[in-house]
């Protein structure tokens, strides 16, 4: 069962008054609504997410046992000190060789992300012809210390022959999303 009220008159509780509630909703619109400030935000609240991508890419190869950079790059500003940075790289690779790998290293402003060490992932097959495929995946956080630009950027290597950190055809993303602590 539901129940419905009507009134034509809402009195104060003194009785000094009424309380007109003709069409108070209309006319409102997102513009009379309060802003919600990242200060007035809870912890865990999202803040602000930076993503790069491209869903067609070209070949991003290699040939170096050293790291070398991938070009692919985001930069994010932090609004508060001690806020998360959550790191999310996602890519297509692929060798013409067997048992090659390719690992990386995501890097912070030009300089190697320690907590990140080494990520790898293996093209452990033997015989066949043609490109061998693999996804890597990479989650990872970081605290902003200042509220300077971050800018992140993976690099990767090979062990042996030539590596592609991302393939004709493929695609990459990466993602950085400030979480308020």
């Amino acid at each position: 069962m539901t129940s419905k009220l009507k009134t034509d008159i809402l009195e104060t509780v003194s009785g000094s008054g009424t309380i007109a509630l003709t069409n108070q909703l209309s006319g409102m619109t997102t513009a009379s609504l309060p802003t919600l400030t990242s200060a007035e935000m809870p912890a865990g609240s999202v803040v602000q997410v930076v993503h790069t991508q491209n869903q067609n890419t070209g070949y991003i190869a290699s040939t170096s046992i050293s790291f070398v950079a991938s070009g692919i790059q985001a930069s994010i500003t932090p609004t508060k000190v001690g806020n998360r940075i959550m790191v999310e790289f996602v890519s297509t690779m692929a060798t013409f060789e067997n048992a090659n790998y390719i690992a990386v290293r995501i890097y912070v402003g030009g300089n190697e992300w320690a907590s990140t060490n080494n990520y790898q992932a293996g093209f452990n097959y033997t015989g066949g012809t043609g490109e061998k495929y693999c996804n890597i995946v990479f989650c990872g956080e970081l605290a902003a210390s200042n509220l300077n630009a971050i800018a992140i950027e993976p690099y990767f290597k090979t062990n042996s022959g030539t590596v592609r950190l991302a393939h004709s055809g493929s695609s990459y993303s990466l993602k950085l999303t400030e979480i308020k602590q």
